[in-house]
């Protein structure tokens, strides 16, 4: 049960529930959805968040952003969005603020919920055994009182934990440095600046904010820093429109299957030179990094067209010459920049800090844990709906899913992330696949497949059960040559039991 509320002076307030969750963005939601459907309505489920009320990093990212992905397949679970007829519609953030809102009230009327919004997460024990082995220590942020939670299940739904950028700190004056997420970059200190505007990253970020910034500004000079250049995959492919709905584009199922079943673990630039040519969009064509970002061929083309020019390096810093400011490049370059110019920092938000290491189920698989350093999925919406039903149920700890350190991969090889994360990603669904219950299957709102009708949908299917029976072992042993050429963890968690027979997707 959970207990009254109130202070003791020492131990502050104290609950007692079935499943407490830290995290209310999209990957707690998921894990909230699962459990709504995992108890019984009397369960006891306990959510804690840093901020005021559910959506997480939504509240804080810039306004400008918009979802990458058809709005219908960014949800909780199964829960549809209201109020929008055209399903292809690129949510933007008051919009996904709005939608994850509801599904909070939706979920919270299918549950014995207790919420706690504005308290930080400080540290958790888990004693292994007893009715209520974990006990959480959270820090009310108003005024530091604590809570303390003993539940049976934890799930840690922090996902990237995505954080606000912060402007470029460089060495001359001579320029404005802001940052989409501090700063107004349609005011009129930008649009009135006397140099071009320097979107400094190419991934999502930087192609958002080059895009808004020409539809906003048409007259203004913007010009990017892309370094490697980002690919994203083909939206019109993967969520195709009217008749070619039925036999158009590729589905996203095809797409990684088919670059899973190309890598071996050594020939990832090939690999994911083929996907950029096949499946993929970019600003150039030997672009080389793909972070799971979509985009239209329409929009690569207005900002290609919009763009005064592309800069295929990194910004170091920007110092002041004999001659005036002066941008320093990776690459070692150096360029002169005008006196007034802005520079944007839009540089990736993934893999920025390093983390302890905390597997994404405990020894005592009483915590689930939803973060980077032990990725399993992507997408951390899909990894928290998977395994939060696998972990409720008990069946996670069979499974030998793989799982990585994405900012040790990072680091490692950034040409080698991407098809490590769809190979890993591919390789773990089929597992996934085998053990979730039909019904659990079939109420995945976050499927990309559902843009498509049901036998486009079943054709992938059938295509992935092939693969999967013909080449059991491909996808492990690939991941296994890059963990033993890079020396990096990737692989099965060393600590779960190994289970007496695994039954994938395609048995």
């Amino acid at each position: 049960m959970i207990k009254d509320q109130g202070t003791d002076g020492t131990h502050g307030e104290v609950l007692e529930c079935d499943v407490c969750i830290l995290g209310a963005g999209i990957a707690g939601l998921n894990a909230l959805f699962a459990a709504s459907r995992q108890r019984t309505s009397s369960c006891r489920i306990v959510l804690v968040d840093r901020q005021a009320e559910p959506a997480g990093m939504w509240h804080g990212a810039y306004d400008y952003v918009r979802l990458h992905q058809p709005h219908p397949i960014f949800t909780a679970g199964n829960i549809a969005w209201r109020g929008q007829s055209d399903r292809y519609h690129l949510a933007h953030r008051r919009e996904v603020v709005d939608h994850l809102k509801y599904c909070y009230q939706v979920l919270k009327e299918r549950t014995r919920l207790e919420a706690r919004f504005g308290h930080e997460y400080l540290e958790h024990e888990d004693s292994e055994r007893g009715a209520h082995p974990v006990t959480i220590h959270c820090r009310r942020l108003t005024d530091g009182a604590s809570l303390t939670i003993r539940a049976r299940h934890l799930i840690k739904a922090f996902g990237y934990n995505v954080k606000p950028m912060s402007p470029l700190e460089v060495t001359s004056d001579a320029v404005l440095s802001l940052s989409p997420d501090r700063s107004d970059i349609f005011d009129a200190q930008v649009e009135q600046s006397t140099g071009p505007v320097y979107v400094v990253g190419g991934g999502k970020t930087g192609m958002d904010t080059a895009h808004a910034l020409i539809r906003a500004m048409p007259n203004k000079r913007v010009r990017m820093l892309i370094g490697a250049g980002t690919m994203f995959l083909n939206r019109d492919l993967s969520a195709p429109r009217g008749l070619r709905r039925h036999f158009g584009g590729a589905t996203t199922l095809d797409a990684f299957v088919d670059v899973a079943g190309r890598f071996d673990g050594r020939n990832e630039v090939e690999v994911m030179a083929h996907f950029r040519r096949t499946y993929g969009v970019s600003l150039h064509d030997d672009c080389r990094r793909f972070l799971f970002g979509l985009m239209s061929p329409e929009e690569n083309r207005e900002i290609r067209r919009g763009l005064d020019e592309v800069i295929r390096d990194h910004l170091e810093d920007v110092v002041d010459g004999p001659s005036g400011p002066v941008m320093v490049l990776r690459r070692g370059g150096r360029r002169p920049i005008a006196p007034g110019s802005v520079l944007i920092n839009a540089t990736g938000y993934l893999a920025r800090e390093k983390a302890p290491y905390e597997p994404y189920l405990s020894a005592s698989a009483n915590v689930l844990s939803i973060q980077p350093t032990s990725t399993t999925h992507f997408l951390s919406s899909q990894a928290s709906y998977f395994l939060s039903h696998l972990f409720l149920r008990g069946d996670l700890a069979s499974l030998p899913l793989y799982e990585t350190d994405v900012r040790e991969l990072h680091d490692a090889s950034r040409d080698v992330l991407p098809a490590v994360g769809i190979a890993m990603t591919v390789h773990n669904t089929t597992l996934i696949m085998g053990r979730l219950p039909r019904w659990a299957a079939k109420e995945n709102g976050l499927d990309p497949m559902l843009m498509l009708p049901l036998h486009r949908r079943l054709r992938s299917f059938v295509g992935l059960m092939r693969f999967v029976k013909s080449r059991p072992d491909h996808m492990a042993k690939a991941l296994d040559t890059v963990r033993e050429r890079f020396g990096i963890r990737l692989g099965p968690l060393a600590h779960l039991r190994p289970p007496s027979k695994i039954t994938r997707a395609a048995s």
